[in-house]
């Protein structure tokens, strides 16, 4: 099969037409493709369909413009990209696999339950791993430190552990470049790029989906008629589909919990404190020093400390303090091996090192590895929370669609988190030789106004056993809809340590067996 043939152009549809196919996924990010491409490997006729083009277009990223009304919070044009690959395009390339922890319960916080444990998703990790071009080993501390001549790190394991993110080379971390060749030869896929679904059609009794309406900006709407659909656009737009989709569910589809949308969740991160070593500095937490070589260390809170707090997972990096500067930052820049720097992004950095040129080369002597005082990077998991959401108002776009608005929060909770993992951190630090150490406040206060995120849109349509507590079951499902999926980190349960790119591949590969074990739903 061609590209031509594997990709289509939904503005080029006659309007008025229906489309069968065996399975409908929307969206191509990195959920809709893993999940599209397994699916065809497998003999099942997909669909994906993707609102953007393979390029990103101002017409795409107006039709999912999104307003914020709550806390601080990037624009949602900022966060996601329109474009076949989606996000993925964008991705820093940060991997982890989830852990038994991920799973677990979190005394005094009932929403951080999940349905299924580690050991019902771990086949699809070790999968996940190998399709990003990973081992186990790669996720080893000891390894990759010995790998860059460090030394071990220091064991305190009563005060802090040690973690450990590789990260993808440049240009092996679009989905697009991933797949490539296994994308180009699924040959029971076809792709159809510009179509906006715009909603989904209940059979009368609210339990079947009999059809999924999709616009287009030639404004010529079609029909795909599937047995099955997936969701995999997102949290905000999955949510937002579903809410939108309210003709006769009323509150939109899944909704009978009240949660849909709600739980919307990111990993907050906050620059604050400060520690100086006058001897031995432990390179191994200090950021950018090892992520050149792929990987990138941290210090965590155990799970004894956070759950007594009732809190949750944290980590710790150490910046250098010039890093944080104009100088600094323009040294880190031009430092990076990132191969999409531009000429023009190049020119920049040199003119801004140029502008603080003592900073600079204080930034320069951290990267020689010769400096001494560091600021902490801390990055929580944020609990989940049912004021956090994804609403709709009345403002409607070109189709017709109701828009989204962000409306994210935290609360006491995250608060908690950054405090007691602070805390933990210093006590390490001052363990391992800092000295000067300086705490700072980590009141909500701060936590909102200071810190900021890692555009990790999780929660929306979060997992659950039961109808009353949640949007999907286990398996991905619509509660009471026998032949809706959703795809994605809207799933989850909880924010867990990880980036969540690795999660939702795992995700995807589990819900694609799912539905080429589980009994096809009527047409």
């Amino acid at each position: 099969m061609t590209h031509a043939d594997q990709f289509g152009d939904a503005r080029e549809l006659d309007g008025g037409r229906v489309i069968d196919t065996d399975v409908c996924v929307v969206g191509a990010g990195a959920a809709g493709i893993v999940l599209s491409v397994r699916l065809a490997e497998t003999g099942h006729d997909t669909l994906l369909l993707e609102a953007g083009d393979l390029v990103p277009e101002p017409w795409t990223t107006e039709l999912f413009d999104a307003t914020n009304v709550g806390m601080p919070y990037h624009h949602v044009s900022e966060c996601r990209s329109h474009r076949f690959g989606g996000t993925t395009w964008e991705y820093g390339g940060f991997c982890r696999p989830v852990t038994d922890r991920d799973f677990a319960p979190v005394p005094g916080q009932p929403l951080a339950s999940w349905p299924i444990t580690h050991d019902d998703i771990a086949p699809w990790i070790d999968e996940a791993i190998a399709l990003l071009g990973f081992t186990r080993a790669d996720f080893s501390v000891e390894r990759r430190l010995a790998g860059v001549g460090l030394p071990p790190a220091p064991i305190r394991a009563e005060l802090a552990g040690t973690d450990l993110f590789a990260i993808l080379p440049v240009g092996k971390r679009s989905f697009p470049d991933i797949l490539g060749r296994r994308l180009a030869d699924a040959g029971r896929l076809k792709v159809l790029l510009n179509a906006v679904a715009t909603k989904i059609r209940l059979d009368p009794g609210g339990d079947h989906v009999g059809g999924l309406d999709v616009g287009t900006a030639s404004g010529r709407p079609f029909t795909v008629r599937a047995r099955r659909y997936v969701l995999a656009c997102g949290a905000v737009e999955n949510a937002r589909l579903l809410l939108d989709s309210d003709d006769v569910s009323a509150g939109g589809i899944g909704n009978r919990s009240g949660l849909l949308g709600r739980c919307l969740a990111d990993h907050p991160h906050l620059e604050s404190g400060r520690v100086r070593f006058d001897g031995n500095v432990p390179r191994h937490l200090v950021m950018p020093a090892v992520a050149p070589s792929g990987f990138t260390t941290c210090l965590t809170a155990p799970r004894a400390i956070t759950d007594q707090a009732g809190c949750f997972q944290y980590f710790c990096r150490l910046i250098p303090l010039e890093a944080t500067t104009t100088g600094g930052r323009a040294i880190s820049q031009l430092a990076s091996r990132d191969g999409r720097r531009s000429a023009r992004t190049v020119a920049g950095a040199a003119a801004r090192a140029a502008g603080d040129p003592l900073n600079a080369a204080r930034s320069l002597v951290h990267h020689l590895g010769a400096g001494r005082e560091f600021v902490l990077n801390h990055r929580i998991e944020q609990a989940p929370n049912r004021s956090s959401r994804v609403v709709l108002v009345d403002d409607r776009d070109r189709l017709g669609r109701r828009r989204a608005a962000i409306d994210w929060r935290l609360d006491d909770v995250d608060a908690r988190t950054l405090e007691v993992g602070q805390h933990q951190a210093l006590r390490y630090l001052e363990a391992v030789g800092a000295t000067r150490i300086r705490a700072e406040p980590t009141s909500l206060e701060v936590l909102s106004e200071r810190g900021s995120t890692y555009w990790h849109h999780m929660g929306t349509t979060r997992m659950s056993t039961s109808p009353r507590d949640g949007v999907t079951d286990g398996d991905c499902r619509v509660h009471g809809v026998d032949n809706l999926f959703v795809a994605g980190a809207s799933v989850f349960c909880r924010g867990t340590f990880s980036p969540p790119t690795m999660t939702i591949t795992a995700f995807a590969l589990r819900l694609a067996e799912h539905l080429q074990r589980a009994p096809q739903s009527r047409p």
